[in-house]
C-alpha cells in the first residue's frame, strides 16, 4: 500500500502477528472508494492495449524463431 491509498481511510482494527507482521483493517467512505477504484480502472485500460500490442509481439518472435532459415530442397 502506498500513502496516496490511505489517505481518506480510518483504521477499524490493528492486529500484531507471531512474526511482528501488523495487520490493519481499513474504512473507506464509498465516495472515497470509488473515486479510488475509477481512477486505478482507467489506469489499467489505459495500459491494456500496449500490453496487448507487446504480448502479440512476443508470440509472433517466438512463432518466427521456429521457422528454419534453412531453405528446403525439393525435388521435381
Amino acid at each position: 500500500m502506498t500513502a496516496a491509498l490511505l489517505n481518506e481511510s480510518i483504521p477499524m482494527k490493528r492486529v500484531k502477528t507471531a512474526d511482528d507482521t501488523f495487520w490493519v483493517l481499513i474504512m473507506y467512505k464509498k465516495t472515497d472508494a470509488a473515486e479510488k477504484v475509477s481512477a486505478i480502472v482507467e489506469r489499467e485500460a489505459f495500459r491494456y492495449p500496449d500490453f496487448k500490442s507487446m504480448d502479440a509481439l512476443k508470440l509472433m518472435e517466438e512463432q518466427l524463431g521456429r521457422i528454419t532459415t534453412q531453405p528446403e530442397l525439393i525435388d521435381r
